[in-house]
């Protein structure tokens, strides 16, 4: 439980890092390019998001022996 606890605590801040250095390198950009590489970004962890959410509900469907997400 504690090796649990020790990687989600390193995710957490590689995350915090990470959302850190992006905002510093797209403050240093002109506002429009800053703009179309902050929407790029955006699209990409949304369209991540749902992949992974939909992958993860499947896996669950197919573990209890479910056909559609409403069963």
């Amino acid at each position: 439980m504690n090796i649990n606890h020790s990687l989600v605590q390193t995710l957490s801040w590689l995350a915090v890092l990470f959302c850190m250095l992006a905002i510093y390198l797209l403050s240093a950009q002109p506002a429009g390019f800053s703009k179309a590489n902050s929407k790029g970004i955006v699209t990409r962890v949304v369209d991540t998001t749902v992949k992974l959410t939909n992958a993860i509900s499947l896996a669950i469907c197919v573990a209890y022996g479910a056909t559609e997400k409403g069963n």
